[in-house]
């Protein structure tokens, strides 16, 4: 595994995020909050675009995790789309699932401050508690983008 991005005060700047994951598949989004809760997802054969476009990606081997509760999410349909928005003057980040199952968005109003939230469009949808510490949006004290990479 390789680090292709690293937010360790969970403030990014999107430019550089996004010229840092352009063009790649197989990566792994994971944020941790200040009260421990580590959370992701792994955008599997999706290929991250590399012109400014907010588009769906699709790939049958996507999922999002809770490190903190041990879970694993699939979503309801075929394949897992992933909402890529490389457009600046959106706020979200990547966000996986048909209906923004896990959400990642930089709050520019907030100088870039990452936060996630969570949705229910999979089959058994996360709690609350099972994927968050509260309800609502979670700011992340660190954020990092790593890419799976095959000898």
């Amino acid at each position: 595994m390789r680090r292709k991005y690293v937010a360790p005060n969970g403030v990014i700047n999107k430019s550089t995020l996004m010229t840092a994951i352009a063009g790649l598949s197989n990566l792994i989004v994971v944020g941790k909050t200040s009260s421990g809760y580590v959370v992701g997802g792994y955008t599997g054969s999706a290929t991250i675009p590399t012109t400014s476009t907010s588009k769906w990606l699709s790939a049958s081997n996507s999922f999002i995790f809770s490190l903190t509760t041990d879970i694993k999410y699939s979503t309801a349909y075929s394949s897992l789309n992933i909402w890529v928005n490389r457009v600046s003057s959106s706020l979200d980040l990547i966000d996986f699932g048909y209906h923004n199952a896990l959400q990642f968005e930089a709050r520019s109003g907030l100088n870039g401050q990452v936060y996630y939230t969570t949705n229910a469009d999979f089959k058994s949808p996360p709690s609350v508690s099972e994927f968050t510490y509260y309800s609502g949006y979670n700011s992340l004290s660190n954020f990092e983008v790593w890419q799976m990479t095959y000898q």
